[in-house]
């Protein structure tokens, strides 16, 4: 069965009340008048050589081996059999810089011998990979970075440049995506349920959730799973941060580092120490440039009495706090309750 790929339009989203004509195609589900598209033809790269998407020496691999030398030799070996199979079937120089790229405008035109220009629709523009020709226009199209998304969730997720009008529909590979996620969020899940509840509280407060000593376990829980499953950390410290890699981190911690640094947030959060440009305060004195350099010292076997002592300091805050809370002002019904004298009932000053 032959491989079919699409190049979509991005969904346009509607926004109410605006009178655009831009709006007014965005309630029918278009970007544009229907009929019309943009006509493209293929790109050269600022080094002169055209982006075909059948280049394993691309600079794209180039910046990917920076990163990832595994995941670069990978996408080049890919790429080099995916050049070596469409040259073979078409006998066609699909390098770089050949001229099937460069005749675009030239007297072969139309003949197959050089690529053809092309006009994406609103709609869906289909590519059939048993037509050798179609793949080919496929993969150079999915190099026009200003124009084409990789996929929807990369453009959902801002990498993509504004620009992008369309996107690179793979069901395969947007499976694959959306399956890795998945089971990242799973595994996440399961370690959220094998934790302690006294070790949720800790992460959960690590990472700015509201959990009190006094939240049911339920509730604690709750916060975690919610938060797992959120696309972003859309508060605090760590606002912008993937919530996954976020709960991995802090719940990876050794139960030491993890209680430490508890400690320590919840003495600023009590106001039992204060924290000012990322310094630490005990009253007016500095104890240290920063929360993490803290948690290191307190960790030290030589600080065990430090660390005690303001476990103690924050254990009688919370004291103070929860009484203060619980408190239950009852108002007094007669003078007598009020001030604990009998009531004058003889009319005398």
């Amino acid at each position: 069965m032959a491989r079919i790929a699409k190049i979509l339009p991005l969904p346009s989203a509607p926004k109410q009340g605006e009178m655009t004509m831009k709006n007014a195609l965005a309630e029918k589900g278009y970007m544009r008048h229907p009929g019309t598209g943009i006509g493209i033809v293929p790109v050269q790269g600022i080094d002169g050589k055209y982006l075909t998407g059948l280049d394993p020496e691309a600079n794209y691999i180039r910046r990917m081996r920076m990163v990832n030398p595994e995941a670069a030799d990978t996408e080049a070996k890919i790429v080099k059999e995916r050049k070596e199979r469409l040259e073979a079937i078409t006998g066609l120089d699909l390098g770089p810089r050949s001229e099937y790229y460069a005749g675009v405008y030239g007297e072969k035109f139309n003949t197959g011998l050089v690529a053809s220009r092309v006009k994406l629709i609103d709609g869906e523009n289909v590519y059939n990979f048993s037509n050798p020709h179609k793949e080919i226009e496929f993969w150079w199209l999915t190099q026009i970075a200003d124009l084409i998304a990789p996929s929807l969730e990369e453009y959902k997720q801002g990498s993509c440049k504004a620009t992008v009008q369309f996107y690179v529909s793979n069901p395969e590979a947007e499976a694959a995506v959306v399956y890795a996620q998945n089971m990242t969020v799973a595994k996440a899940v399961e370690g959220l349920k094998t934790m302690t509840v006294d070790k949720q509280r800790r992460v959960a407060r690590l990472i700015g959730l509201p959990v009190t000593d006094n939240d049911k376990p339920e509730i604690v829980f709750n916060h975690l799973f919610g938060m797992i499953n959120r696309q972003t950390i859309e508060f605090g410290e760590y606002k912008g941060q993937n919530p996954i890699e976020l709960f991995n981190r802090i719940s990876t911690m050794s139960d030491k580092v993890l209680g430490i640094k508890s400690l320590v947030k919840e003495a600023i959060q009590l106001r039992v120490l204060h924290k000012r440009q990322n310094i630490i305060y005990d009253g007016e004195n500095p104890i240290a440039q920063s929360e993490d350099e803290f948690v290191n010292d307190l960790a030290l076997e030589s600080k065990q009495m430090e660390r005690m002592a303001l476990e103690t300091r924050v254990a009688d805050k919370k004291k103070i706090k929860n009484s203060i809370e619980n408190y239950e002002y009852v108002a007094p019904k007669t003078v007598e309750e009020a001030t604990g004298k009998k009531e004058d009932n003889t009319g005398k000053k």
